[in-house]
C-alpha cells in the first residue's frame, strides 16, 4: 500500500481518540455518564459499560436528550471531563478500596492526557480487583497512547482472557495492532468484537479503516455502510465512507459524506481537511480553502492542513499567499519533505529560482528518493540557465522512475536549450512513447525538428499535439512558426488566428502573424499586429523592432511613420544598446527622416557576426543595398 494511503487511513483511525469542541456545546463533546444511568436500546435495559463507550462522543441532541452512539441518554446523568474527574476523584476519597471509583478516575487522567497518573489508577484498581477486566482494557488504551503496544497489547489479552464476551476489548486490541502495521491481525480481533456485538457500530467502523489500508476498498465501504446503518449519526463513519469514495475518484459523494460527517461531527478538524481535499480534486480551489480555514480554527498545530491550503493557493495563483502556508507548514513539521517541495515550486512561480533550488535541496535531503523533488529541482536549474545541473537532476528522477515522462520532456528541453537537438528529440519520443496522449511533448518535439529545418516532420508532431489538446494555444502558435518558416504564410495566419482566439492576449501570436503579413506585403495589417502585441506586452522587443522597421521602409507613404520608427527603435536600444536588429530600425528611420548620413554611419557600425549573415529583409545581407540607396538619396524599399 502506498505510504499516503497509509497515513490518511492512520489519520481516520486516530481521530476516533480525540475531537475538538467549544466547552458551550454538547454535538461533538465528550461526556462520562454517571453510575446511575440508565439507559435503554429500544426497550431493553442495558449494561451501559458494555453498549456504550466510557467516555462516549455526543453524535446528536434533541431536548434534553444525548445521542451516545447507540442509545439516548438524558443530559441531567451526563458529565463533561472536568465534572467526571471531580465526580471520581471524590467517589476514590469516599471509596478508597472501590477498584471502579479508581479505575473511572483513570479514564478523565488519561482523557486529559495525564497518562502516568492513569496508569497509576489502573494500577492500583487492578490490585483491588485481580479480575477487573474492564480495568485492564482501559490501562491497555491508556499504553497504546504512550506507544507501548507490547504492554497494551497484553492487557487486551488478559481483559479478553478475564472476560472472553468484552467485545470492547477486542476492538482496542485490533486498533493497537493496526497502529503495529499487522493489519490481518487487527481485522480478526474486530471480527470478534463483531460476533460478539453484532451492533457495535465502532467496530465495523475500524474494520472499514483497516480495510482500506489492505486495499480492499469495497469491504471497506460495506463496513462504513453497516456502522453507519446502526447508528445513523455516527460521524467518524461518514468521514471513513466518504475517504473511500475520495479514493475511488468519486469526490462529489464524498462530499456528501463529508457534509453528513461534519454535521453529527461539527468540531472534527480532520473532516473539514478531507472535505477540503475532496473540493480540490474537484478544482473546487476556492471552498477548499474555506475548509482548511476551518480545520485551522479548531486545531492551528496540524502542518498538513497548512501545506494542503497552500497547494490550493497555488492552483488560484496566489504564490506569495501559498509561501506563507508552507513557512507554517515546515515550522509546525520542519522534517516534512513535501512542505520544502511545494515551497520550492511555489517559489519557482515567482522566479525566485536560488530560493527554490535550496528548498528542493532540504526536501531531497529528508527525502532522497522522490523522483519529482529532482524533476521539479531540475525545472528550476533550467530556468535559472543552468542546464548542465538541470540534466543530471533529470537523470536522478529518471534513474528513480523511468516511467516518468515529464523528466524526458524536461531533459529534452534543457538539451534543445543546449542546441543538442538530435538528443532532444531522442527524449520528446520516450516521454512520447511512455505517454502517448503528451500533447506538450509533441510539441517540444516539433520545435526541435524546427531547429534541424525538418518541417514536414515537425507540422505533423503539432498537429498530433493539437488533437490531443485542441484548446491549447501554444500549439496553433507553434504549427503556425512551423508553416511560416515553410513560406506558407496563409496557413501560417490561420493557425496564428486560432492562438489568439483561444488567447486574446498572445502578444506573440499578434507578433507572428504581422510578420506573415509583412511577407505578403499586407503592412497596414502588419503594423496593425505589431502594435496589438506591444500594447499587450510593452516590452515585446521583436514587436518593436519590426513595426519601428516597417514604419521605416514601406513604400506607402501614408503608413510610414519615422518619428514613431525612431521612437519603437531607441526604447529597444535603452535596454539592449548593441541589439543589431534595433540599431538596423534605428538607421533606416534615420533614413527615413532625411538623415541619410546618420543611418550610413549607424548601418555600417553594425558588427554583429549573425545578423551580417541573416539574409531575412533586416539582415546585413541587405546593408550594401540599404547603404547605396541611402548614399544616393533615395529610400531602401525590400
Amino acid at each position: 500500500m502506498n505510504n499516503g494511503l497509509r497515513t490518511m487511513a492512520f489519520l481516520l483511525l486516530a481521530s476516533s481518540i480525540q475531537s475538538h469542541y467549544a466547552a458551550d456545546e454538547w454535538l461533538g463533546k465528550e461526556v462520562f455518564f454517571k453510575d446511575s444511568a440508565v439507559v435503554m436500546v429500544g426497550t431493553e435495559v442495558v449494561n451501559k459499560y458494555r453498549v456504550l463507550a466510557f467516555p462516549a462522543t455526543v453524535g446528536d441532541v434533541n431536548g434534553d436528550m444525548l445521542w451516545l452512539g447507540r442509545a439516548w441518554v438524558k443530559k441531567s446523568d451526563c458529565m463533561n471531563l472536568q465534572q467526571a474527574f471531580d465526580h471520581f476523584d471524590e467517589e476514590v476519597g469516599k471509596k478508597p478500596t472501590s477498584a471502579s471509583a479508581r479505575s473511572n478516575r483513570a479514564i478523565a487522567w488519561r482523557q486529559i492526557g495525564k497518562l502516568d497518573d492513569a496508569i497509576k489508577d489502573f494500577d492500583e484498581a487492578i490490585r483491588l480487583d485481580p479480575k477487573y477486566a474492564i480495568a485492564y482494557c482501559n490501562r491497555g488504551i491508556a499504553k497504546s497512547m504512550l506507544k507501548d503496544y507490547a504492554a497494551a497489547i497484553k492487557d487486551f489479552d488478559e481483559s479478553i482472557r478475564l472476560d472472553p464476551k468484552y467485545a470492547f476489548a477486542y476492538n482496542d486490541r485490533g486498533n493497537v495492532k493496526s497502529e503495529l502495521e499487522d493489519y490481518a491481525a487487527a481485522i480478526k480481533d474486530y471480527d470478534e468484537a463483531i460476533r460478539i456485538d453484532p451492533k457495535y457500530a465502532m467496530a465495523y467502523r475500524n474494520r472499514g479503516i483497516s480495510k482500506i489500508i489492505v486495499e480492499d476498498l469495497t469491504a471497506a465501504i460495506k463496513d462504513f455502510d453497516e456502522a453507519i446503518r446502526l447508528d445513523p449519526k455516527f460521524s467518524l463513519a461518514y468521514g471513513g465512507r466518504a475517504y473511500v469514495k475520495s479514493q475511488l475518484g468519486d469526490y462529489a459523494a464524498a462530499i456528501r459524506d463529508y457534509d453528513e460527517a461534519i454535521r453529527f461531527g461539527p468540531k472534527l478538524a480532520f473532516t473539514y481537511t478531507s472535505r477540503g481535499n475532496a473540493k480540490s480534486n474537484l478544482k473546487d480551489y476556492t471552498a477548499a480553502i474555506k475548509d482548511y480555514d476551518e480545520a485551522i480554527r479548531i486545531d492551528p498545530k496540524d502542518a498538513y492542513v497548512f501545506l494542503n491550503r497552500g497547494i490550493a493557493k497555488q492552483q488560484l495563483n496566489e504564490y506569495a499567499a501559498a509561501i506563507k502556508d508552507f513557512d507554517e507548514a515546515i515550522r509546525i513539521d520542519p522534517n516534512y519533505a513535501y512542505s520544502y517541495f511545494n515551497r520550492g515550486t511555489a517559489k519557482s512561480e515567482l522566479m525566485d529560482y536560488a530560493g527554490a533550488i535550496k528548498d528542493f535541496d532540504e526536501g531531497i535531503r529528508i527525502d532522497p528518493k522522490d523522483a519529482f523533488a529532482y524533476f521539479n529541482r531540475g525545472k528550476a536549474k533550467s530556468d535559472s540557465k543552468d542546464h548542465l545541473a538541470a540534466i543530471e537532476d533529470f537523470d536522478e528522477a529518471i534513474r528513480l522512475d523511468p516511467r516518468l515522462a515529464q523528466a524526458y520532456n524536461n531533459r529534452g528541453i534543457a538539451k534543445r536549450e543546449l542546441k543538442d537537438y538530435a538528443a532532444a528529440i531522442k527524449d520528446y519520443g520516450e516521454a512520447i512513447r511512455i505517454d502517448p496522449k503528451y500533447a506538450h511533448a509533441f510539441s517540444n518535439r516539433g520545435n526541435a525538428r524546427i531547429e534541424l529545418k525538418d518541417f514536414p516532420a515537425a507540422i505533423k508532431d503539432f498537429d498530433e499535439a493539437i488533437r490531443l489538446d485542441p484548446k491549447l494555444a501554444l500549439l496553433y502558435f507553434n504549427r503556425g512558426n512551423a508553416k511560416s518558416e515553410m513560406k506558407d504564410y496563409e496557413a501560417a495566419i490561420k493557425d496564428f488566428n486560432d492562438a489568439i482566439r483561444l488567447n486574446p492576449i498572445f502578444a506573440s501570436a499578434f507578433h507572428n502573424r504581422g510578420t506573415c503579413k509583412r511577407f505578403l506585403k499586407q503592412y497596414a495589417a502588419a503594423i496593425k499586429d505589431y502594435e496589438e502585441a506591444i500594447r499587450i506586452d510593452p516590452e515585446h522587443t521583436k514587436a518593436r523592432i519590426h513595426q519601428s522597421f516597417l514604419l521605416s521602409i514601406t513604400n506607402d507613404a501614408r503608413l510610414r511613420s519615422p518619428d514613431q520608427a525612431l521612437k519603437l527603435a531607441d526604447d529597444v536600444l535603452r535596454q539592449d544598446k548593441r541589439n543589431p536588429y534595433a540599431m538596423n530600425a534605428k538607421s533606416c528611420a534615420l533614413a527615413a527622416k532625411g538623415d541619410f548620413k546618420a543611418a550610413i554611419v549607424m548601418q555600417e557600425g553594425i558588427n554583429d557576426a549573425e545578423w551580417q549573415k541573416d539574409d531575412g529583409i533586416e539582415g546585413g545581407v541587405h546593408a550594401k543595398a540599404r547603404i547605396a540607396a541611402w548614399k544616393s538619396g533615395k529610400l531602401w524599399h525590400p
